[in-house]
């Protein structure tokens, strides 16, 4: 019995060192994590809707165009999108690849064009944000509020800083003279205490995705672990005291036992909050993607893209009327355009047939069958606005929901304007919604709707967390300060 006691107190007191070295580092983290996660509460990551890239964008008339589709895609013939809008006033085609920057096409003269000057993106700015340009910095590729691929293919862009009371920067794409992003001051200094340091955002890091997926995977991982064992570790401490006649709290002194208190109460939360923060990270390394892939998307087109500029004349597209964008699509096979209005709305443009909101029914199903040509049913369902499941996936309201399969079908979501598959949802995905961003978020069906009720449980339980990794902090300074000494 004695071997066994002395076993087991030279185990507890590995792991308590363990816990002690680790806990130094990442309750930083941890500290880091609850105080930017109550920021971001309140103000998120600035980004520019598209209702108001349209709204305040330029408008196009098609009237203007000469030169066809099939004769633009000459400049680039394995584009895999094609778009018709105005960039400083004059019609374009956009031909784009991929994440790569677009080739842009005078839709007047059919010759290719250079990216803009910053005179053009100074008068692009001024009339999209209402005020003059103060400075213009050109070519920029990478600053903290366009580090995300996602504004790849526009880039470089011309940074301009308007005269304006808000401090409002706007970004014009060099490429498509279209206005992709724009911060205030106010975003930009409370990001800079909020989501930049809350997912290690900062730009020399995050221009190098694999190596910041990697960074903050790992970080995540290791305080993970810190914190189960640490919490493992309190329940033992309490349970041992208890044994012995003690009320399991008063275990330590000191700053220690508010940490043990801490421990004991918050930090279930903790742990479950940095497992859903580990998760954001996730991207298929242990749940689905959510993505239909590739295959999918080209299946559900079942068309080229020169295939369906051959069936675009110019009338086709001076019929459109000003808008603010004409894209060429297809769904099954057909071809169609989907015109941007600058107030938002979308209306499909099929040959031979009046303007429509969103394509037919029966063209979305026979889409959907050759993307899963092994589905068994596919059958549409009441998709429910500001759902779990589409909020995690941050899909639009409108956004039809498909029943693929039999046994488990996946959740399939369709921008019934587009034809475009938004998210294929399987058990997999669908679990990641629940243990990431409804975790993460407190976003449930109860609280989805009631901010009023959610922000102050989020605060409150974030608070919680911060005291225990402030107390961690000075637990294990102390500690290193004793034994440095």
């Amino acid at each position: 019995m004695a071997a066994s006691s002395q076993g087991t107190r030279s185990i507890v007191g590995g792991l308590v060192w363990l816990h002690r070295w680790t806990g130094l580092l990442v309750c930083l983290f941890f500290s880091l994590w609850f105080a930017s996660g109550a920021v971001m509460v309140f103000e998120p990551f600035p980004s520019l809707p598209v209702g108001d890239r349209l709204s305040h964008g330029e408008l196009l008339d098609p009237s203007a165009i000469t030169v066809s589709p099939a004769q633009a895609l000459a400049a680039r013939p394995d584009a895999d999108s094609l778009i018709a809008r105005a960039r400083g006033g004059q019609p374009v085609y956009l031909l784009g690849k991929s994440n790569l920057s677009p080739v842009v096409v005078d839709a007047r003269t059919g010759r290719t064009l250079g990216p803009i000057g910053a005179e053009s993106a100074g008068r692009i700015a001024q009339a999209f944000g209402r005020a003059k340009p103060r400075t213009i910095d050109e070519d920029v590729e990478y600053d903290q509020w366009i580090v995300h691929e996602g504004f790849a293919a526009g880039r470089p862009y011309h940074r301009v800083t308007l005269d304006d009371s808000a401090g409002t920067v706007l970004y014009v794409s060099a490429m498509t003279g279209e206005v992709r992003q724009k911060t205030t001051r106010q975003q930009r200094v409370l990001n800079s205490v909020g989501a930049v340091p809350h997912w290690l955002y900062w730009t020399s890091i995050r221009q190098h995705w694999s190596f910041w997926d990697s960074l903050v995977w790992w970080i995540s991982l290791l305080a993970l672990a810190s914190a189960i064992l640490g919490f493992i570790l309190g329940v033992y401490r309490y349970l041992q005291s208890r044994a012995r006649g003690g009320s399991g709290w008063r275990v330590y002194v000191s700053w220690w036992r508010w940490h043990h208190a801490l421990g004991l109460t918050a930090g279930v939360f903790l742990i479950g909050w940095v497992l859903s923060g580990w998760l954001s990270m996730d991207h298929g390394r242990l749940f689905s993607r959510g993505a239909a892939g590739a295959a999918a998307a080209t299946a559900m087109s079942g068309a080229s893209l020169s295939s369906i500029a051959d069936g675009v004349s110019v009338e086709a597209l001076a019929a459109t009327g000003p808008v603010a964008s004409i894209q060429l699509r297809a769904i099954g096979g057909k071809g169609f355009l989907q015109a941007l209005m600058q107030n938002g709305v979308s209306q499909v443009r099929i040959p031979g047939a009046p303007p429509r909101k969103s394509l037919p029914d029966e063209w979305l199903l026979a889409g959907l069958r050759s993307a899963f040509p092994h589905g068994e049913t596919i059958r549409i369902a009441n998709a429910v606005p500001g759902d779990l499941y589409s909020m995690a996936e941050e899909l639009p309201e409108d956004a039809r929901l498909y029943l693929v399969g039999s046994t488990e079908p996946h959740r399939v979501y369709v921008d019934g304007a587009t034809g475009e598959i938004l998210a294929d949802m399987d058990a997999s995905r669908r679990a990641y919604a629940w243990v990431y961003y409804a975790l993460h978020t407190y976003k449930v069906p109860v609280l989805a709707a009631r901010d009023w009720l959610r922000i102050p449980l989020m605060l409150l339980l974030l608070a919680g967390g911060l005291a225990l990794s402030v107390t961690g902090v000075v637990v294990a300074y102390r500690r290193l300060r004793s034994t440095l000494a």
